[in-house]
């Protein structure tokens, strides 16, 4: 999507959920806990209806608001959060795998497969 594209989205949203962007908001001061108390069981649910719609809005047009470098980055981010993650998995299924010894001192064959198959899984994620 390009900019341009991104920003007409933006626009139209704003268009279409005029209503709802114009909700007041408690954290913003715009009503009080005391005017939502005020209100019939109809009128709180119609509202909170209205905020919920709010914050979807306001949510998809940041996101649409970001520009390409960002998405990238944030993408970048994620799968590298993603891969550090993945990273402590492997680690420690290792370590408890080694610990699994026989008789003779050694790491049991089906054990020593799967460490190397995480070993090699591992210099694939890091490479």
């Amino acid at each position: 999507m390009t900019q341009d594209e991104r920003n007409a989205k933006i626009e139209q949203l704003r268009q279409d959920h005029r209503k709802a962007l114009a909700t007041p908001l408690m954290s913003e001061g715009s009503i009080s806990p005391y005017q939502v108390g005020c209100m019939s069981k109809r009128q709180k649910e119609h509202w909170q209806k209205m905020v919920n719609e709010r914050f979807d809005v306001e949510h998809e047009i940041r996101l649409l608001s970001r520009t390409d470098a960002q998405i990238e980055q944030d993408e970048r981010e994620v799968q590298e959060r993603k891969n550090k993650s993945r990273l402590t998995q492997i680690d420690s299924m290792i370590q408890l795998l080694s610990g699994f010894k026989g008789k003779n001192g050694k790491t049991l064959p089906k054990y020593a497969r799967e460490i190397e198959r995480l070993t090699v899984e591992r210099a694939t994620i890091t490479a």
